[in-house]
């Protein structure tokens, strides 16, 4: 699946379902290194040169160049101990459906109450944001008020901010925060829930405050945990022509988290997210605590060492 997903990056939710399906036509290879890959080239015969060679001429052959020779010449890819060449696949003649996604940020199930009796029955969702003519349709179809009907249920996209939190709150504010957010990109609306789940924004008129679009904050998705936050730090903020390769194998878990304190930042679900008015990859300026300063020089230190 990783071969067909390199092979076909543009390849949207319904044709990486459908693919799914036909993962047998492609034969994955047991394949960890180039000394490998060599041996699968010389048995299958992937590359001229190696026709009518004798087998003991492997031990002789330089697995890095013929590895090279591979890539340039077919399409495979080495991934998690295997080698896979996707252009063997065949689509699975199939056809996948799927629902349109809901868009909201805000669905709350509300019934009209009927004098202290909650009419369940004829219960609806709503989602928000929505149109000034869509909450007066709301309104006609149930002959109440929105702010006089009772919330069942709510759900909320944000992490911080709870279906119970939500119940509690004026629509109209809910709609207001909703049409915010809609003016998001998908980027911004991650680096928010990330800032939110490390606790600096909570409610909803802090996020109201910082939602168009929460620049206080740096915020970077792709490393996976402090160790990989911790060599991105190191490799911009070293001198240009270190030797980076030095650190490329170690944990650097405890001295990512050592950076990330000192400025204000945590690792979340959604990536790496700075304090605010921090930026994650600067060097530690000496308005800062002086302590943290000389604990992350002297691991710093110890990494090089």
């Amino acid at each position: 699946m990783f071969a067909l997903m390199t092979k076909y990056p543009k390849a949207d939710i319904s044709e990486l379902l459908a693919m799914t399906y036909g993962l047998d036509s492609i034969e994955a290879y047991v394949c960890c290194n180039d000394d490998e890959l060599t041996e699968l080239a010389f048995d299958n015969d992937w590359l001229p040169v190696f026709e009518d060679c004798p087998h003991d001429i492997i031990d002789y052959l330089d697995s890095e160049k013929v590895a090279a020779e591979i890539n340039d010449n077919r399409e495979g890819y080495m991934y998690n101990g295997y080698y896979v060449e996707p252009e063997g696949f065949i689509a699975p003649d199939i056809c996948t459906e799927l629902p349109e996604p809901v868009k909201g940020f805000f669905r709350l199930q509300l019934a009209a109450d009927c004098d202290g009796r909650i009419d369940r029955d004829k219960a609806e969702w709503l989602i928000l944001p929505c149109s000034k003519d869509e909450l007066i349709e709301f309104e006609q179809r149930h002959g109440t008020a929105i702010n006089r009907m009772i919330c069942i249920k709510a759900e909320s996209a944000l992490p911080m901010i709870s279906p119970h939190t939500v119940t509690q709150t004026d629509i109209s504010e809910l709609n207001k925060l909703a049409e915010k957010l809609s003016v998001l990109s998908k980027d911004e609306f991650i680096k928010l829930k990330a800032v939110m789940e490390m606790g600096e924004v909570s409610g909803i008129d802090r996020t109201m405050d910082v939602v168009s679009p929460p620049d206080e904050f740096d915020f970077d998705p792709n490393p996976m945990d402090e160790s990989v936050f911790g060599k991105i730090f190191l490799y911009n903020t070293l001198p240009v022509g270190f030797d980076t390769e030095v650190f490329s194998t170690a944990d650097l878990g405890e001295f990512g988290i050592s950076i990330l304190s000192a400025k204000g930042g945590m690792m979340t679900s959604y990536g790496v997210v700075s304090g605010q008015g921090q930026e994650l990859y600067t060097s530690i300026y000496s308005d800062q605590s002086q302590t943290e300063d000389e604990e992350i020089n002297e691991e710093t230190e110890m990494i090089l060492s």
